[in-house]
């Protein structure tokens, strides 16, 4: 369901105070194992040489996700004409205007953390990326079945 034609996107969270609710502790178990990882970084390597891993990481992997996630959108062939787009479903539209690109390599969908497969990711944004390889042969069929170009490049 989309919400350019009014349809209710997202009735399975309707009440989001119960949700947050739900994932109150799990986000309080991220957050104290992040900061016990900082502390044991400064203690092993001091406050400024531990700062500076932080950064590293950060920069690594801030990288790595900027470079995946632009090679799969920044690509000639995603960008619809406005007209036409406002005319696609909300599936339709995040299957137009993604690339994806080694799909079946278990490699490049480790290497990238899943963000090879863009299209079936943006349709069912809550399932884990280590599933989206398994599920994706049948996403392309009903893709085919649907007459909805899924872009795939092989590397």
């Amino acid at each position: 369901l989309d919400a350019v034609p009014n349809h209710r996107m997202y009735d399975r969270i309707k009440a989001i105070r119960a949700h947050r609710a739900e994932l109150r502790f799990e986000m309080s178990m991220e957050m104290l194992a992040l900061f016990a990882y900082f502390f044991v970084c400064y203690c092993q390597h001091g406050f400024v040489k531990g700062i500076c891993v932080q950064m590293s990481i950060y920069s690594v992997s801030s990288y790595l996700f900027c470079f995946f996630t632009q090679v799969s959108h920044l690509q000639e062939e995603c960008f619809i004409e406005g007209d036409k787009i406002e005319k696609l479903s909300f599936a339709k539209r995040q299957v137009s205007t993604s690339m994806d690109f080694a799909a079946d390599s278990a490699f490049w969908g480790h290497i990238s953390g899943g963000l090879n497969t863009q299209a079936i990711h943006h349709c069912f944004p809550s399932v884990s990326a280590m599933h989206l390889r398994a599920l994706y042969p049948r996403f392309r069929k009903v893709c085919k079945e649907h007459g909805v170009e899924l872009k795939e490049a092989r590397s």
